[in-house]
């Protein structure tokens, strides 16, 4: 097809990375094929439906076994198709920073991830909220507040200078009237603070 050597060595390596091509789109992501001779080999590019499948009479079905990312080491991670190295690396360097994830949809703000690649491991990946570290409000330090990725320095300042002993709907309606959070801050804060 006119790839070197090389460039072929990248094609395979990207197409296991990801998974397999399934479309035409996957192939022309791989930054090895330039557009032009994306355009020149298009039109020979096929994928078996599921028709020609079906008439093959063959079943093919992906099982996954969820990986819970709460408590997933970087090999676990790794596991993940669509997660290599530096994602993995990525998904434990926000989950330290933040306490934890409360939700897989999170993993969109990791450094790097892609909407596409997202769509890839979403199904394979769970989350336990109860794993997350949370903030006690009546010891929490400014220091520490202030290292949340959610945080501002403001906020945090907010936080500490309040004296809270617990967590209630004052303290949320508190931050809110502070003119400081916004409903979509107090909803990403949540679950990280009791």
């Amino acid at each position: 097809m006119g790839f070197s050597e090389k460039q072929a060595q990248v094609i395979v390596s990207y197409k296991n990375k990801i998974g397999g091509f399934k479309s035409k789109s996957d192939i022309a992501n791989c930054y090895v094929i330039s557009d032009e001779k994306f355009q020149t080999i298009a039109p020979y590019i096929r994928f078996e439906t599921e028709q020609t499948i079906a008439a093959d009479s063959v079943k093919i079905e992906a099982v996954f076994e969820q990986i819970e990312i709460n408590t997933a080491t970087k090999s676990e991670l790794e596991s993940v198709k669509g997660i290599g190295p530096f994602y993995a690396k990525q998904i434990l360097a926000l989950r330290k920073d933040l306490g934890g994830y409360y939700s897989v949809e999170q993993l969109k703000e990791v450094y790097g991830m892609t909407q596409e690649a997202f769509e890839q491991i979403k199904p394979q990946l769970t989350v336990l909220p109860t794993e997350i570290n949370k903030i006690e409000v009546s010891t929490a330090k400014f220091d520490a507040l202030k290292r949340h990725p959610y945080l501002s320095w403001k906020q945090s300042q907010i936080i500490v200078s309040q004296k809270y002993k617990s967590i209630d709907s004052i303290f949320w309606s508190n931050l809110t009237n502070s003119g400081h959070f916004t409903e979509s801050d107090i909803q990403r804060l949540k679950p990280y603070f009791k």
